[in-house]
């Protein structure tokens, strides 16, 4: 007869791998709370909730300090706001789990979605990432959906449930950021190493910055199919503010860019498509930053898009490959699509 051992509680939480959430908060203190519940709600008891306020004062609402009375919880403040990538950055940098996840501040996280999640890489030990489907809500909670969305998720219906292999990642990551952040699930012992070694301040796109160079680093992702968060989508995003608007179009080539370029100096993977793709991807910035020159930021930008370190005979090329990009972005407007990256095959099921 088979004898079980009489464990507690906390023995059986000290036998499960410590999980850090990650969560930058500004200006999402009608949210935080709900949040925080959602963590506080999951099925898997070994975690640490790390949120930094960056610099708007959400810890300091009612609603967000009744629910932060948990010891696994951990926050942070500073003064004034430094933007969300140095925020990451310094959460990924204090976090102590053997895994991590990046949930928004205003998303929701299923009770399971932890469990799951570990027990993908408890299956795949190859696997680095696992990310997957999401709900889309408005501000109230309604459940919504968006065409890009939507679109994504018939394209990724290939990938469901199946591994897949980092230059298969890159591929698909060159055409468009399919990763909805708040599904992501990472190994810290594969990830953090990599991720925390970059310092900049990146506006909207640093998490597409981050999978590229993962992917780049020859990390294996695992595509789920399963819906186990809720992203909030807000539609006061869609009206943005010349300044902003500069920064949404031109980080996103600048981005792909960059992110290739940094892995080609450590990553065989990212080398091999850096040098393949550099020129390319160059074209991309110069046709999607052109209108941007008078910009205060222009001087950053064409600092971090030099790392293409164009030849003077290469410019022809250049040329011809911005001519592509032109046509394929025109494509794309004439069916009412968005041409997020590098034009391919995959992209054409995208956008």
């Amino acid at each position: 007869m088979r004898i079980e051992p009489n464990l507690s509680e906390s023995d059986i939480l000290f036998q499960q791998p410590l999980v850090s959430v990650l969560v930058p908060s500004y200006q999402a203190s009608s949210y935080l709370s709900l949040l925080v519940k959602s963590v506080l709600a999951q099925t898997y008891e070994n975690w640490e909730l790390l949120i930094l306020d960056d610099g708007s004062g959400d810890l300091d609402y009612p609603d967000v300090e009744i629910v932060l009375k948990d010891s696994r919880i951990r926050t942070f403040r500073w003064f004034p706001n430094r933007g969300v990538s140095q925020a990451t950055r310094f959460l990924m940098q204090e976090a102590r789990g053997e895994f991590w996840c990046y949930p928004g501040a205003d998303d929701l996280l299923f009770p399971y979605f932890i469990q799951e999640r570990i027990t993908v890489l408890d299956h795949h030990l190859d696997v680095s990432c696992v990310f997957g489907k999401g709900a889309q809500i408005d501000i109230a909670g309604n459940e919504i959906w968006f065409d890009q969305g939507r679109k994504i998720f018939e394209a990724m219906k290939p990938y469901e449930d199946q591994v897949i292999e980092a230059e298969a990642m890159l591929n698909i990551l060159l055409s468009a950021n399919v990763i909805n952040t708040p599904s992501i699930f990472a190994r810290s012992c594969a990830t953090l190493p990599i991720l925390t070694r970059y310092n900049l301040n990146w506006r909207y796109c640093q998490d597409w910055f981050y999978w590229l160079l993962l992917a780049g680093h020859g990390q294996r992702f695992y595509y789920s199919g399963e819906v186990l968060h809720s992203y909030r989508f807000h539609e006061q995003s869609l009206t943005q503010s010349p300044a902003s608007w500069a920064w949404r179009n031109v980080e996103p080539p600048l981005v792909l860019l960059t992110g290739l370029a940094l892995a080609a100096q450590t990553g065989e993977l990212g080398l091999r498509y850096y040098q393949r793709h550099r020129l390319q991807l160059f074209g991309n910035w110069l046709v999607r930053s052109a209108r941007f020159r008078t910009h205060s930021s222009w001087k950053n930008w064409s600092s971090l898009a030099r790392l293409a370190n164009v030849k003077w005979f290469e410019w022809p090329k250049v040329y011809w490959l911005a001519l592509q990009v032109i046509r394929h972005r025109r494509i794309a407007r004439l069916h009412a699509r968005i041409l997020y990256g590098l034009p391919s095959s995959f992209l054409k099921v995208i956008i």
